[in-house]
């Protein structure tokens, strides 16, 4: 992070973003005007019946769900997918052509290579059928070999018998059943009554008859296809499809096959996830690092082999993929000196190679190597397509270098990179004269440029090499002559004028870096963040003494904490009885005294005395800090508390709890509020079944969700205290947040106003943050899992999708549909861009009121293809800010999206719809949430919505194996990670 005078990274608002509605028209709808926010409030507390049917279009999926878990081959710990070989099918290549055409008109093959569309099409089935032939049976149930169909020759007819849906069936996808339908999701009527669905206005509910039976709703034809949501998840078919052609010919491919191909193509080779880890390649495409993979040869070397040797000419690049390379040079008596050491992903030899000069130094291999190498000739072919990265390597290398610029943080450095521009100079130009006023810094990217100073002295500047340097300081006049010996030469140019228009004065910066180091040293501010210290740096005061000047003197009241900058001071102590006085230590540079000046008002101990002239101290006094961050005391205080709740994880054990009312149930057990019954302190006591767990293949799941919540530990993540188990249960010991959730907020509201969306987004944000720094990915946010404590603090919940992913990718299917990012949705792998997606997509539902991606008929399919193609709307009303950060975390592409910079998330902490924010007072919980639940005491628990207890269907879809079950309830090692509740007795 940077300095206190430093600013933070700009991001350009787009004057007009793309994604903006200037006439305000929105699903036809038009809002020329902000639509007022509701004044007066729903005296009943329950969830509207629009509420409700949205909840439960948008309970999360997986591809790993309830359906899939059941074709599982379950062990005693692990459960294993059967890895079956893919099976092709013939074609010729006009038919090949032909539904490569089709393919490419469809949402989800659009993007695909012509490689991986080829292999697809090889992997289509021909299918014959006569008419009247049932294809699809409406309701009928998933399995692992769902497939899409492509119609080859004649037609099929699509049905929908509506009282079909009136059958109980798992998970929703759509509640729509119109002409619109899809043929793939499936329906759930939560009150078996009736089947809703939101009007092209999305302001009133409609009531669909459930009697009109069967019912023709759309034709498909040659070139068309339909079934094509069973490509991307379990669920039963919402429509019957039937052959209208006397002779009809599909093509059809199996969920399977489309996995497998897809995944497989884009996890690429191990090399390819290994280059996808170095953060200087973030920024490149899935294709080029294909690519860039393809032409690197893997090297093996063994301990004491030299990989690189001195005096040889650069002839390539090389990335090191496990262990660690020495460089050694060379001393006159003949031994060696390390003089640098590489470790993994880190680069060597790209300056001999892109400059020709001789290798200086050998490198060696300091135990077992693996790197990756990339030949001189393959480096040219994929210079262009990397030559952003290259640019932005050299460009921090050479800062780095820099002796005027070398103790700029790396955060710091990042933040400059940018403002460099490159400058084309050709052979006999001279790029500054002795005598020339510059106010620019060189870094030169390719060809040679030649200095000739005023007394006659050559030097040679080639790749990586700089000049120029003292521009950056001030104005200098230059003493040397730089002309261009090549036919052309290519430079990095840096202005001083936009360096300190990001950073401000270089002395500054660095005179400041070097006091933040000095203040994360101090035990006593141990406890302040680095934006706290940051915010301090202003208020302290340089003082000069003399020699034996006094800066402390004992007995007087202490009221400011020093740093000493430089000289020296004796610390002594006197004693008035026997009149003596004593040297008890001697501080020197750096080291700090008078500390607790800041936390008690009491008299000084001791002198505090120069001894040495100048001596020059920096104070910072009581009154200054309180000012800015409150009491110190305060905070230690709450620190202390915090440690003190940590404590309660060990402390609370599940025989001293007292079990009362149920706040909710569902699929896989409920969650009650318990008491402790010593103390008073309440949770939240969640049950689940190991019959249920271990029958649903939910084991992963709910292990995953433990370590998750152990792992991650923010005032913004609800935490969880201990995991029990006895025989036959699961218990987790959680915080009880008694505020309800955001998702009930919002449908009482209809939307909030930009001051209460940005607080929330913030509080995402901080968790978010927890959990990317511990290698988390959440992949389920949406307002339904974010809750509210009693003060109005946003904390997020449910963890069962969260993954612990690294630098590197996953490839599951999971999440809810209005939240899912594109790069989920294609199967290509995906990261912590996938949950900046979804807070995009939070930020317009908070705002808006409703999900920037969903269709009027809330048909699934509409909704990824909506989000695929990128189509959504900004009202006019918004403000330019919000419509920014909205468009830059809604990017197609994860590796152009806000946040998956170099930055990561304080790319979006530091866009300018956060400038003024106060993220400390956030932190420090010393901020006023925007909106405080009603709660008449401390034990109303009627901000929670009373659930339906649909575990009806889960008991049913329990394998009827009971030997199975009994050997996995009695398998202790199974359960190992859980606290045993009979060990308590």
């Amino acid at each position: 992070m940077g300095c206190a005078n430093s600013k933070p990274t700009v991001v350009e608002v787009d004057k007009k973003p793309e994604h903006r509605v200037e006439s305000a028209e929105m699903a036809g709808e038009a809002k020329d005007v902000v639509p007022p926010l509701k004044k007066e409030k729903k005296k009943n507390k329950r969830i509207s019946l629009y509420g409700r049917a949205k909840r439960l279009r948008r309970k999360g999926v997986s591809a790993e769900s309830e359906q899939k878990r059941k074709e599982r081959k379950v062990g005693s710990i692990v459960f294993e997918e059967e890895d079956l070989p893919l099976q092709t099918y013939e074609k010729d290549e006009e038919t090949i052509k032909t539904m490569e055409a089709a393919l490419k008109n469809h949402f989800l093959f659009a993007n695909m290579t012509d490689a991986l569309l080829r292999d697809l099409v090889m992997c289509f089935e021909r299918e014959e059928f006569l008419a009247e032939d049932v294809i699809l049976e409406q309701g009928a149930e998933s399995t692992k070999e769902d497939k899409m169909y492509l119609v080859s020759e004649g037609e099929v007819e699509i049905f929908i018998d509506a009282k079909k849906n009136e059958i109980e069936m798992p998970q929703t996808y759509t509640l729509s059943v119109d002409a619109n339908a899809n043929v793939s999701g499936g329906i759930k009527d939560e009150d078996k009554k009736a089947k809703v669905k939101r009007s092209k206005f999305k302001s009133q509910l409609l009531v669909i008859n459930s009697t009109q039976g069967k019912t023709k709703v759309a034709e498909k034809g040659p070139g068309e296809i339909f079934g094509d949501i069973a490509l991307l998840f379990a669920g039963p078919r919402s429509a019957s499809v039937h052959a209208k052609s006397e002779e009809l010919v599909l093509f059809s491919l199996n969920r399977r096959a489309f996995t497998k191909l897809v995944v497989k193509n884009s996890g690429g080779t191990e090399s390819i996830r290994f280059l996808r880890e170095i953060p200087l390649l973030h920024t490149l495409s899935d294709n080029t690092l294909g690519e860039l993979s393809n032409r690197m040869i893997i090297e093996k070397h063994n301990h004491g082999d030299v990989v690189i040797e001195a005096g040889g000419v650069g002839d390539s690049l090389l990335i090191i993929e496990s262990g660690h390379v020495v460089v050694r040079k060379d001393l006159p008596d003949g031994s060696q000196i390390e003089v640098m050491r590489y470790g993994r992903g880190e680069f060597i030899g790209e300056r001999s190679l892109m400059t020709g000069q001789i290798r200086t130094a050998d490198c060696v291999a300091d135990g077992d190597v693996q790197i990756l190498k990339l030949m001189k000739e393959d480096f040219l072919v994929m210079k262009p397509l990397i030559h952003d990265i290259m640019k932005e390597h050299m460009i921090f290398t050479g800062l780095k270098d820099m002796p005027k610029t070398t103790n700029l943080t790396e955060d710091q450095i990042e933040v400059i990179v940018p403002q460099f521009e490159e400058d084309r100079f050709m052979e006999g130009d001279e790029v500054m004269c002795i005598g020339d006023e510059s106010d620019k810094v060189y870094i030169v990217e390719s060809g040679e440029i030649e200095g000739v100073s005023s007394t006659g002295e050559v030097t040679k500047k080639l790749a990586f090499d700089y000049f120029s340097m003292d521009s950056i300081v001030g104005t200098h006049k230059s003493d040397i002559t730089y002309t261009v010996k090549s036919e052309e030469a290519v430079c990095f140019v840096l202005h001083r004028e936009d360096f300190e228009e990001k950073l401000g004065k270089l002395e500054q910066v660095i005179s400041s870096n070097s006091l933040m180091t000095k203040l994360k040293k101090s035990p006593a501010l141990a406890v302040l963040s680095e934006s706290e210290l940051e915010s301090l740096q202003n208020d302290f005061q340089r003082e000069v003494f003399k020699d034996g000047e006094t800066i402390v003197k004992q007995g007087d009241k202490g009221d400011k904490f020093y740093i000493l900058l430089e000289g020296e001071v004796v610390v002594t102590k006197e004693d008035k009885k026997a009149k003596t006085v004593t040297e008890v230590v001697r501080l020197k540079e750096g080291d700090q005294f008078g500390e607790r000046a800041l936390l008690f008002s009491e008299t000084r101990a001791a002198n505090v005395i120069a001894s040495k002239e100048p001596t020059i101290v920096l104070a910072l006094s009581r009154d200054a800090f309180e000012a800015k961050l409150g009491s110190l005391k305060e905070i230690m205080e709450a620190e202390v508390k915090a440690q003190e709740e940590k404590a309660k994880e060990v402390a609370v054990r599940y025989c001293d709890l007292d079990i009362s009312k149920v706040l909710g149930s569902g699929q896989f057990g409920s969650v009650c509020v318990c008491k402790q019954k010593y103390t008073g302190a309440r949770y939240a006591m969640k049950k689940i079944p190991k019959a249920m767990v271990i029958s649903l293949g939910q084991f992963d799941h709910v292990e995953n969700e433990r370590d998750v919540m152990t792992k991650c530990q923010s005032p913004f993540l609800v935490r969880l205290y201990r995991a029990f188990h006895d025989y036959e249960n699961l218990y987790m010991c959680l915080e009880l947040v008694p505020g309800g959730e955001l998702f009930h907020l919002l449908d009482l509201e209809g939307r909030f106003n930009e001051a209460a969306v940005k607080f929330f987004a913030a509080s995402v944000i901080l968790g978010f943050r927890a959990m990317h720094s511990q290698g988390i990915v959440y992949r389920d946010l949406k307002p339904e899992n974010l809750l509210l404590d009693a003060d109005g603090y946003l904390k997020i919940c449910d963890f069962g999708f969260a993954k612990h992913v690294g630098s590197g990718k996953t490839f599951t299917f999971c999440g809810t549909p209005d939240y899912q990012a594109p790069e989920i949705i294609k199967r290509v792998g995906h990261s912590y861009a996938a949950d900046y997606w979804a807070l995009g997509v939070l930020i317009y539902e908070l705002m808006i009121g409703d999900a920037p991606f969903t269709p009027d008929d809330d048909d699934p399919r509409g909704t990824y293809k909506n989000i695929l193609q990128g189509n959504f709307k900004i009202p006019s009303w918004i403000s330019n800010q919000a419509a920014d950060i909205i468009t830059k975390l809604l990017t197609q592409a994860p590796e152009k999206r806000l946040g998956c910079g170099r930055n990561g998330i304080k790319e979006i902490m530091q866009h300018p719809w956060f400038r003024g924010f106060d993220w400390t007072k956030l932190e420090r919980r010393k901020m006023n949430p925007p909106i405080k639940p009603q709660m008449a005491d401390e034990n109303d628990l009627s901000n929670f919505e009373e659930v339906e207890d649909d575990s009806e269907y889960t008991r049913l879809a329990i394998k009827e194996d009971s030997e199975m079950l009994t050997r996995c309830l009695q398998d202790e090692k199974l359960w190992e990670k859980w606290d045993s509740i009979d060990a308590e007795n």
